[in-house]
């Protein structure tokens, strides 16, 4: 029976460690899940597979949607994540499976080569970026639930954009009466703002184009316009958000110095 065993094992193929890290930091945990599900496979313990799968799917949940809620203002080398997922990864590898495949390949059983270890790892890569698109898509969705605009002038018509689980609708009136008062909000082109807070700084966020960035004149102006606001709106600490295409692609936040 025993060698009946090693037979049907030894016509089967598995990763080795090199593998499994390689996988696991270019192609995430769903990666790291196909090659684990492989050996369990190939040790004749399948039954090991499902939960391996089950575990490399909610890791990527959590790593994804970790990354999700990472604040705008907290910046994160991008080989970080990958290489802390990786060395955890290795280490469940030399618990779980590292002994029996050294045993394994003594026994002349054979190992997958690079061409299937990339071909894994380009295939996670893909899954793992489209999930994360995904999900930037759907919170994006879900954020902008919470985001109310309100119209002020007749003939020519400013937006206010607030959230509405952190401003009310009278603190962004006052926001616009601000920008109507300084003379931002005029009577000859359409404008919009947004308005958020976070505790006790409100964040108002206003579309440029990017050559407004290299035009000092010009920022010198977004920075008097911050004090001014700042000066208007006195229980709050008013920072100015200069964004470009999108109210998240913050090209410069200006402060008062």
């Amino acid at each position: 029976m025993e060698e009946l065993i090693d037979q049907e094992l030894s016509t089967r193929k598995i990763f080795k460690e090199r593998a499994i890290g390689f996988a696991t930091f270019f192609g995430g945990p769903l990666a790291a899940g196909y090659l684990f599900a492989e050996n369990f496979k190939a040790l004749n313990e399948s039954e090991k597979t499902t939960k391996t799968w089950v575990i490399a799917i909610i890791s990527s949940i959590v790593i994804f949607g970790g990354i999700l809620l990472i604040p705008e203002d907290v910046h994160i080398p991008n080989h970080i994540i990958p290489i802390i997922y990786t060395f955890i990864t290795l280490g469940i590898f030399r618990n779980l499976q590292e002994e029996k495949i050294t045993k394994y390949i003594e026994n002349e059983g054979e190992t997958y080569g690079w061409g299937r270890t990339i071909g894994v790892s380009v295939l996670g890569f893909t899954v793992s970026i489209a999930f994360l698109v995904a999900g930037i898509f759907s919170y994006s969705a879900i954020l902008e639930t919470n985001y109310t605009s309100k119209t002020y002038g007749q003939e020519v018509q400013h937006q206010v954009r607030f959230n509405h689980t952190s401003i009310s609708e009278e603190e962004a009136d006052n926001v616009a009466m601000g920008f109507f008062e300084m003379g931002f909000f005029d009577l000859t082109v359409s404008k919009e703002v947004s308005v958020e807070r976070h505790e006790s700084m409100l964040e108002i966020s206003i579309p440029i184009t990017e050559d407004v960035l290299n035009d000092n004149d010009v920022i010198d102006g977004c920075t008097a316009m911050r004090d001014f606001l700042d000066d208007y709106l006195p229980n709050d600490e008013v920072e100015l958000k200069l964004v470009i295409d999108t109210w998240d692609n913050v090209a410069m936040t200006l402060n008062r110095q």
